[in-house]
């Protein structure tokens, strides 16, 4: 009944933003204990710095597009 309070679009955003982060999360989790296990402990730093990393340079390139599209639109609407 509470779930109307909002609109179908938010609610399947965050349905699938939740389960995408636990599978995500999941998969980059079983990689690196596979790695660990496997001896390849020099790969499992790699993969897990990689991985850190590239998500945070693109988390960093998708806020600044993002800036400079809602700047140009605001300046446009002037």
């Amino acid at each position: 009944v509470r779930l109307k309070l909002f609109h179908p679009h938010i609610l399947a955003g965050l349905g699938t933003g939740l389960v995408g982060s636990f599978t995500t999360f999941s998969t980059f989790s079983v990689v690196t204990v596979l790695l660990l296990r496997s001896g390849s402990i020099f790969m499992a730093f790699i993969y897990v710095l990689l991985s850190f990393a590239g998500g945070l340079f693109v988390t960093w390139c998708g806020y600044t597009l993002g800036r400079r599209m809602f700047k140009k639109r605001g300046e446009a609407a002037s």
